[in-house]
């Protein structure tokens, strides 16, 4: 269907277009014609008009520029014209007829086969026109089109690449949760045992939420008090563990698995490094509609970094960006022999 046609507020402002154009149109007839008899025969012949040129619609959106050219598209459309004004002809003095044989214009028909000429060149213009308005409407319909396609495909591959970030983090967590049961198997199997259970917890609630766009902060608290007991099967009372959640905070809104590789970062280049091991701290607080989270552990600045990608903290950096934009940060500090994360993201609030 025209897409003119498909909506009845474009119907109405099209035929008032070719009802002003029909009222310019009647002062061809006047000067042998009075006001009345003119507008009677040329409002009827406008209106037809408009609708005969709502055929250009069909040619052209089969005509794009870049391909065919513009002198084609002038040609088809030309010819046309030609052809629809002629069939204009015709179908006005149909209209004068039926407009004599009811009111008794005598003088209705001599007048326009009298001004035929002249109507035949205005079709033309009128064709031409209207095929060009159209032409534009389609052109920039397309356009939009494109842009609405192109945005479709930007979303898609944000999604895809929060997908693949989140990806990451599971066997990042996985593969060294295998390596320490690996390594208690012949240290201690009743603590591989245990930790084979826990893992196989944690992996089954990180399954659940992780299909999730967003979930309550305490959801993510209690995945990090079970990513921990994990942990605490290989440190034992080398691991210590504060987490004090602000009650107001609990049911902010964020990503799922956005602290557990924090969390797991402070264990890997912080509690790991130490020979007495020590103690981690989350807390969590909202002021107004921000959510603000810092993990805070000790670090042994006598010993290097293990060596890794660290790819944990890099990964909330991307996912903060790709969901939030600029409306969330996560600052870094190392002093005083401790490391601090500190993260603020509105709460609640994704970007669209």
């Amino acid at each position: 269907m025209h897409p003119i046609l498909a909506d009845r507020k474009k119907v109405a402002v099209y035929l008032a277009v070719w009802f002003l154009a029909g009222l310019f149109l009647s002062a061809l007839f006047v000067p042998k014609l009075e006001w009345p008899k003119a507008v009677i025969l040329s409002i009827p012949m406008s209106l037809v008009y408009g609708f005969m040129n709502l055929a250009s619609w069909y040619p052209n959106r089969r005509l794009r520029l870049e391909e065919s050219g513009f002198l084609r598209i002038f040609i088809v459309n030309l010819l046309a014209a030609f052809v629809s004004s002629l069939a204009w002809m015709v179908v006005g003095r149909i209209i004068a007829l039926i407009v004599f044989s009811i009111l008794g214009f005598g003088e209705l028909v001599q007048h326009y086969d009298d001004t035929v000429p002249i109507l035949f060149g205005i079709g033309i213009l009128l064709y031409l026109l209207s095929a060009a308005v159209q032409f534009l409407v389609m052109t920039f319909e397309a356009s939009r089109e494109v842009e609405r396609r192109a945005f479709e495909l930007k979303l898609l591959a944000q999604d895809a690449e929060l997908k693949a970030l989140r990806a990451q983090i599971d066997p990042h967590f996985l593969f060294n949760s295998l390596n320490s049961i690996s390594a208690l198997t012949t240290q201690n199997p009743s603590a591989a045992r245990d930790m084979c259970i826990l893992l196989g917890d944690f992996l089954r609630k990180s399954l659940k939420v992780g299909s999730k766009e967003r979930i309550p902060l305490e959801e993510e608290i209690a995945l990090i008090k079970n990513f921990l007991a994990i942990e605490k099967v290989r440190f034992g009372d080398r691991l210590d563990v504060h987490i004090f959640v602000d009650q107001a905070s609990v049911s902010a809104s964020i990503p799922p698995l956005l602290l557990q590789p924090l969390i797991e970062n402070a264990i890997k280049h912080g509690i790991a490094q130490r020979i007495d091991g020590g103690a981690i701290e989350l807390t969590s607080q909202q002021s107004g509609s921000i959510l603000h989270v810092k993990i805070r552990n000790p670090v042994d600045f006598d010993k290097k970094n293990v060596v890794g990608n660290k790819i944990g903290l890099q990964n909330v950096k991307d996912r903060l960006r790709k969901l939030y934009g600029g409306d969330a940060r996560i600052e870094t500090e190392q002093a005083n022999g401790f490391f601090v994360v500190d993260l603020s993201l509105p709460a609640g609030k994704m970007k669209a």
